[in-house]
C-alpha cells in the first residue's frame, strides 16, 4: 500500500499575484488564488505568432491607424 504525502498549496490574493508578476522572469497564470507558471513557447510557435502579427498589422493599417501587439509583450 502506498501513501501520498500531504501537499499544501499557498493561496495568493490578486494583489499579491500582481506584485509578484511584476518582478517575475517567467509569465504565470492566476487561478482561484493559485499561481501557475505558463509553459514556454517553441521556435515554431514564435514564428507563427510573428507571421500572424505581421499579416494583421498589414491588414489593419490599411484600414485604420490601429495595429496589433503580440500577447507575449509584458
Amino acid at each position: 500500500m502506498t501513501t501520498k504525502a500531504a501537499v499544501t498549496t499557498q493561496l495568493f490574493s490578486l494583489e499579491a499575484y500582481l506584485a509578484l508578476e511584476e518582478k517575475a522572469v517567467y509569465r504565470h497564470e492566476f487561478h482561484d488564488g493559485k499561481i501557475v507558471e505558463m509553459a514556454g513557447g517553441t521556435d515554431a510557435h514564435s514564428e507563427i505568432s510573428v507571421n500572424l502579427v505581421t499579416l494583421s498589422n498589414l491588414y489593419f493599417y490599411s484600414l485604420t491607424a490601429f495595429g496589433s501587439m503580440p500577447s507575449s509583450l509584458r
